[in-house]
């Protein structure tokens, strides 16, 4: 009976070592310059590497709004304008990018609602999210984001919902530079 439960110690200890393993991999990823190319929630899509994909998303929700009712040409050339000056201004003046450093220091610039805001601190990360502790002049706050999907390259993450008018499923993508 000792050496059933020796072993089954054994078992569990090796098992919570392999998961801190794979978790502290995933946020060894993390290390690096990320700039954003693609934003989607409810009923909002912004892909900068796919502009087509954006435009054709729009007139899909547009569609679905007016049962089955194509939009106007000259509201789809209006559509197809507008999105082109979106993706210009991403692409000069940038959206939102951040640095995860090796001793666990972030720096992040841009927002939803200003891309000159920066603000920075520190992080933490688990195999499911990150945690900012983020200070900006006396301010200081924690942001829990959801890691969506993590590759040497890419990350998605979901953005916590501030308040119940905020947007559900708000998840941005970014590329490592």
């Amino acid at each position: 009976m000792y050496t059933a439960m020796k072993k089954t110690i054994i078992l569990v200890l090796l098992i919570g070592a392999v998961c801190s393993v794979k978790a502290q991999n995933k946020c060894n990823a993390l290390y690096g310059k990320w700039n954003f190319t693609r934003w989607q929630m409810d009923h909002f899509l912004l892909d900068t590497e796919d502009s087509a994909a954006t435009i054709k998303y729009y007139l899909q929700e547009y569609k679905n709004a007016n049962n089955g009712t194509s939009m106007s040409a000259a509201d789809s050339v209006k559509l197809v304008n507008e999105t082109s000056k979106d993706f210009a201004r991403v692409r000069t003046k940038g959206f939102i990018s951040f640095t995860f450093n090796k001793d666990k220091t972030f720096s992040w610039k841009g927002s939803v609602k200003d891309p000159n805001e920066q603000f920075s601190g520190t992080y933490s990360c688990n195999e499911k999210t990150i945690i900012l502790n983020a200070k900006k002049g006396n301010d200081s706050h924690q942001i829990i984001l959801q890691i969506i999907s993590l590759d040497k390259n890419r990350i998605t993450i979901e953005f916590p919902s501030d308040d119940s008018s905020d947007p559900k499923n708000n998840r941005m993508s970014f590329k490592k530079v």
